[in-house]
């Protein structure tokens, strides 16, 4: 029972019972801090793979889901270190029920925010946050073109999670989780 940030204190309390380790991308004193910088690098390797495939063809804007802030920090500090001054703008999402990084950024320090309903990040969800923030800006043309936001754009957007409840991803999609993989599999093998 509960919101995410409880079943993280569930998680912690269980794991000090049972002498455990949590492995997460959220920090609670020094040694979770550790563990949380080696995620992120972990995450480092999953941009360099894709700044390896784009090449010479840099993306000019990338919409990531801000979550608790661990894979939208190294996807900024990748692409900023890698391009310097062709770096991409960088619109960072989260929902409005989970606005943490933006209710930290208003005060200039860590907030955390009370959720008392939770988002879905799972899924197609994970990809759409920054896919239905991209369809939003294009469609408000005062926040495109503050964006920089054009049919010329190279927009990268990164899709992080499976679908890890079939039951809800099929009632948001009103698809299996089997008949979309069967799906991509056609048609990446037609493409190939």
């Amino acid at each position: 029972d509960g919101n995410y940030d409880d079943s993280v204190k569930h998680c912690r309390k269980a794991a000090q019972q049972n002498d455990w380790i949590v492995i997460s991308d959220t920090a609670n004193g020094d040694t979770d801090r550790d563990v949380a910088r080696t995620v992120m690098a972990g995450y480092s390797v999953m941009v360099a793979e894709i700044a390896e495939q784009l090449a010479e063809d840099v993306p000019t804007h990338v919409f990531v889901q801000g979550g608790v802030g661990g894979l939208a920090a190294t996807i900024c500090a990748y692409f900023q270190h890698a391009y310097q001054h062709a770096a991409p703008r960088f619109v960072v999402v989260e929902p409005d029920r989970a606005a943490c990084l933006y209710a930290s950024a208003q005060k200039g320090c860590r907030i955390a925010v009370d959720i008392t309903q939770e988002t879905v990040m799972a899924g197609e969800s994970a990809v759409a946050a920054g896919l239905a923030a991209l369809i939003c800006a294009r469609q408000n043309t005062d926040l495109a073109r503050v964006l920089h936001l054009d049919r010329q754009s190279r927009v990268l957007l990164i899709g992080t999670e499976g679908a890890t409840d079939p039951g809800l991803f099929k009632s948001l999609t009103e698809r299996s989780v089997t008949s979309v993989s069967n799906t991509t599999i056609r048609e990446n093998e037609g493409a190939s």
